[in-house]
Parts: structure tokens; sequence; C-alpha cells
């Protein structure tokens, strides 16, 4: 049977949703809030800048600091928020708030007024960055709202709609449940800045929160990372660019309580090294790992298999495919990715059951099991319910991925009758 492979690896354009997905929770008022990305994104900064410096204020009337200097300091570093936001815009065309590029900024400016004034620079360093973590709790929340600096696709997550693309929100991800680690990374800024806040109260020398803040965050930050995924990001290495900046920062504070500029903590350089070495055993675990699995569940190739997906729906609904879709004249449609891995689907219909399967392979060397588990679970995650995957090994290196609605009759004669085609090597039985 002759075969059309689909590339997908280049450039695509942006896609259009095949599906409107609409719940009655569209109706409650949360959820028109929900639906209006932008505005609701603004009102979380707001809420996070009102708390912040009132917060901010307390902390330092506490430890005797001058109030004009810390309203100074945080009028100056709001300037240097919006001044990096416009610079970055200048640069590059699109106005983006980045967390490490923002704090750093702030920071800097929170260093230079005091120095300026022969103030202690590194008490006002250390409620500014509380409050800057105040902010960034409120931020977090407006981005898991808008949808920006998601998480991957997951079983257990949040769905985002149509109204949420407008917003620069890939448009191939609405409807896909995402898991939703910019709560998670909001939780952990809470926890940070509640124990920053108890550090300052009782009296710890100056730069002391300072450096707890900048590495505690950095360590979270690193492994939440490994959750994130969004792919229009800076890579090096396997590795995103918060995650070498988060690596930075914590050598650099190391360094600065070797040198006595901040106060000494034992855990700190610990967590350097940690970072280090987790590092190493990553790279290290990719290169010698047999299956694939980082580089096929790398968000920029996950964008790739939603384009095969997506373009393998299109066809078959262009060709008109029904069951008889491999009889004999008749093409089979296979989309590949960069990384080779091959891509087939069908659809087979029993009574008022419709049950989804694919056929997957690599074009370059033989498709492991925990590659295949891990694409078709990928599969699942994007169009279908993972919990219903079925996969079954067949010939010549090519796996059946089966996914049969869960609690149908159905479902039990159609696995067993599926695994024995599988079994077989036929691949063109199963294709449908």
């Amino acid at each position: 049977m002759e075969q059309a492979v689909l590339h997908t690896h280049r450039p695509q354009k942006p896609r259009e949703r095949l599906i409107r997905i609409k719940t009655a929770a569209e109706e409650s008022s949360f959820a028109r809030w929900f639906s209006r990305p932008r505005s609701a994104f603004k009102t979380c900064g707001l809420v996070g800048l009102a708390i912040a410096l009132p917060f901010s204020a307390a902390i330092a009337a506490h430890v005797e600091l001058s109030p004009a200097l810390m309203a100074a300091i945080g009028l100056a570093s709001f300037v240097a928020l919006l001044g990096t936001g416009m610079a970055a815009k200048v640069l590059t065309g699109h106005e983006k708030l980045i967390y490490y590029r923002d704090v750093i900024a702030v920071l800097a400016v929170a260093a230079t007024i005091p120095w300026i004034l022969h103030r202690p620079a590194l008490r006002y360093m250390d409620i500014t960055i509380l409050g800057c973590g105040v902010f960034h709790v409120w931020g977090r929340i407006g981005c898991l709202v808008v949808g920006c600096c998601h998480g991957r696709p997951s079983r257990w997550g949040i769905r985002y709609r149509e109204s949420h693309a407008e917003f620069d929100f890939p448009s191939h991800y609405v409807g896909v449940r995402l898991f939703p680690i910019q709560g998670v990374e909001s939780l952990l800024v809470f926890c940070l800045v509640a124990l920053g806040a108890a550090i300052v109260w009782k009296e710890a020398p100056p730069g002391a929160v300072l450096a707890f803040y900048i590495v505690a965050y950095a360590l979270g930050r690193f492994f939440i990372e490994f959750a994130r995924g969004d792919a229009a990001r800076l890579y090096f290495a396997g590795f995103s660019e918060a995650q070498w900046t988060s690596l930075l920062l914590a050598i650099v504070v190391a360094f600065a309580e070797r040198r006595a500029i901040l106060p000494a903590s034992r855990w700190h350089g610990l967590a350097a090294i940690g970072i280090a070495v987790c590092m190493v055993f990553a790279m290290a675990w990719r290169r010698f790992d047999g299956s694939g699995r980082f580089e096929m569940l790398h968000p920029r190739h996950v964008d790739e298999i939603i384009d095969a997906l997506e373009h393998l729906e299109i066809s078959r609904q262009g060709a008109g495919l029904r069951r008889d879709s491999n009889a004999s004249g008749n093409k089979l449609q296979v989309a590949e990715t960069s990384l080779g891995y091959r891509i087939s689907a069908g659809r087979t219909v029993m009574g008022a059951v419709s049950v989804e399967h694919y056929s997957l392979s690599r074009a370059n060397g033989t498709l492991s099991r925990a590659a295949a588990e891990g694409l078709a679970r990928m599969i699942g995650h994007l169009k279908h319910d993972s919990r219903s995957l079925r996969l079954f090994q067949g010939g010549s290196g090519v796996f059946h991925a089966l996914f049969v609605p869960p609690g149908t009759k159905a479902q039990e004669r159609h696995t067993m009758l599926l695994r024995r085609v599988a079994v077989s090597g036929s691949q063109s039985q199963i294709l449908g």
C-alpha cells in the first residue's frame, strides 16, 4: 500500500482549532472574567502591586528604615520594570514580562539608590526582594488565568479557550488539559515570602533575606522548568534560559558569601552544587537513554506532534476516509516529525462507540517501548483521555495505540480484536 508522508518539522502558520470546546461553566461570573484574559491579567498585576507596596512599607517600618527612601526605591523600581518591558519591545517587537530580567533590574535600582545616599543597601534590598515576591505571587496567578508560562499536557490540568489565543496563548493548546505549573510557582513564592518576612522580623543580618530568597527560588525554579510546556523560549544544551540563570545566581550568592559580601549560609553553596550536579546527571541520562524520551517530549517537539495529528485529521476529513480507507488504491497518510517519529491515524465506529487508533514507528531507528508509551500517552493528553489508552506492539518495530472510551461494552471486545491484529504484525488491517 502506498504511503503519503507529511513532514511537520517546518515552521507552521498559526492553526485554528477544528472543534470549539464549550462548557456549562462559561455562564458563571468567574468564567466570564476568566474568558477575558487581558483584563484579568491586568487585574492580578494591580492587586499584586496594591498588596506589595503596603507590605514592604510595614516591614521597612519594623526594621526602622526610611519610609521616604523606601517609597523612592518602590517608585524607581516600578519605572525600571516599565523600562525593561519597553526596551524588550523595541528590541524584539514583543512586550513580555520575564521574571529574572525584571527582578535583576529592580534589585539594581534597590542597590544603587541607597548606595548613592550612603545608606545600608542590603537591608533595603531585603525588603525589595520580598515586595517583588508578593507581586510575583499575583503575577503567576495572572499567568494561570491568561495561559502564559503554561505547563505541559497532562491527565489533570486546566483547559483554555479560544479567547485566550487572542492573548498569545498557543491556539493548538485550546481545549487541551495543561498542568497548572503557574499555580505551583505562585504557591512556592508565597511560602518564600512568608519565610523571608519571618527572617526579617527576627532581625537577621542585612542581606540574609536577599541571599535566602535568591537561592531558594533558584532551586525551586530549576525544577519547575521541567514542567513548563511553552516552547517559545531560549534553550542551550537542553536546559532553558531560566535554568541556566538559576544556576548562575546561586553561584553568585555563594561567591558573595565566601567574600563576606553577604551573610554566610552553608546550604546556599550546597544548593548551587546540587543544581550543577542535577544538570550533569540530566545531560548524562539524556545521552545514554536509548528511548530518546526527553527530546521526544520537549515542548518544541510536542508542537510538531500536534502538527502531525492535525495534518492527519485534516487529511482524513478531506479524503472522506471511512473504515475501508485502506482499500486498494488509497494512500495511507503518515505524518513524520523532525526526529523521525511517524504517526498514522484511523477511526473505527462500532455502533455508538468511536474507537481511535494510531500506528507509531520511527523512520531512522527502532522505536523502543518506552518511547512508544511516551508518544502514545502524549497523544492521549492532546486528543483523548490517556486513561483509555491500550498499547500493543506489532511487527517491524510498529506500535499500535488504541483509545477506547472507558465503560463501554465494546471496549474489551475491540481491544482483544486489535491486539490480535497488532501482534500478527499486519499494520494495514489496523489502520482504518
